[in-house]
């Protein structure tokens, strides 16, 4: 038998509004998340933003990966990071070509931010 909530998660990739590749984040997210705290017994939104963040960080900065048919209109949330964390990293001389995961320890006073915007913009999409 199928949980409930994978049904729910299944419904919400299914039939969510979004069409951009949130969906694929949110999965890929949750399970890492998962993988990563086998006894977890919530998932905060924050978390699930966080690895979005590093997702996208990986696919802006490092790959110059576009995720939108119209580069003018880029999805929201690769906008905040676009906006608020690269010109951070960038202006303080660092080495563009860096994965997330080696460069978020220098992003820490400006992840809390970026972290609440993303949040807002994952609970409007479902």
């Amino acid at each position: 038998m199928i949980p409930q909530e994978i049904k729910d998660f299944i419904y919400l990739i299914k039939n969510g509004r979004n069409t951009t590749s949130y969906k694929m984040v949110w999965a890929k997210a949750l399970v890492e998340i998962i993988n990563e705290n086998e006894n977890i017994d919530s998932i905060e939104i924050s978390m699930i933003a966080e690895k979005i963040i590093g997702y996208y960080w990986d696919q802006t900065i490092y790959f110059d990966l576009n995720q939108s048919n119209n580069p003018n209109s880029p999805p929201t949330i690769i906008s905040i990071i676009k906006k608020e964390l690269i010109p951070r990293w960038l202006n303080n001389g660092r080495n563009k070509k860096m994965f997330y995961y080696k460069a978020k320890k220098s992003l820490e006073t400006s992840l809390p931010k970026v972290i609440k915007s993303i949040v807002v913009e994952l609970k409007k999409m479902y």
